[in-house]
């Protein structure tokens, strides 16, 4: 099913913004949600859940825009409104009657990554919201000019980020990681400057 991609912003860091997908001008969705009826019915959707049945398009599955570990606070809060319904911003900090300072440590409380590395985390939950390889490759990219664990990442996903590229599974992932070069090029970086595998052979595109 297609996705849209929800915005998502710091406390009053968002601009109004007129949103074409949703035919509306407005303060932003996210505190639109915050904004939304009182009744109990509405206490326990999240975020997602809120935008997929009360909206224009209601049958649209609904994923938060995707930010990496290295947007400090604003991967934290993604994470937890991807996984809790809150009424407030002051209730994103809350868990378990504790007032915590950071969405950090909220998130780390709450338990989200387990015994996980939070890019590992990210990519895996950007598996489990249907992106695609393609965008996979960038969030990849990002994660590791962020300093995340670059072989290690490869290691676990290397078949999600080429599953797009319609060849045998070798020649795939050679691809895939010419894409990555492609990208990392643009930053002034190389695969092997995060000990990635360089693709045995080039192909023109």
């Amino acid at each position: 099913p297609p996705v849209q991609a929800l915005p998502i912003h710091l406390f009053n860091t968002n601009i109004s913004q007129y949103s074409r997908s949703y035919n509306t001008s407005s303060v932003s969705l996210l505190d639109r949600y915050f904004f939304r009826p009182p009744e109990s019915l509405f206490d326990k959707l999240k975020y997602t859940e809120y935008y997929e049945q009360y909206s224009l398009y209601p049958f649209k599955q609904q994923d938060i825009h995707e930010v990496s570990p290295g947007t400090g606070e604003l991967f934290y809060l993604r994470c937890i409104l991807m996984h809790r319904a809150v009424r407030t911003w002051d209730d994103i900090k809350i868990f378990n009657n504790i007032v915590y300072l950071t969405y950090q440590e909220t998130a780390r409380e709450m338990g989200l990554f387990g015994n996980e590395n939070e890019s590992i985390f990210a990519m895996k939950e950007a598996v489990e919201s249907f992106s695609t390889p393609a965008q996979l490759r960038f969030l990849f990219t990002q994660l590791i000019l962020d300093g995340a664990p670059a072989l290690d990442i490869w290691q676990n996903f290397n078949s999600n980020l080429s599953d797009d590229i319609h060849s045998n599974n070798h020649n795939a992932i050679n691809i895939a990681l010419q894409q990555i070069a492609s990208i990392l090029a643009e930053h002034g970086r190389r695969l092997r400057d995060f000990g990635l595998p360089e693709p045995q052979t080039w192909t023109k595109e």
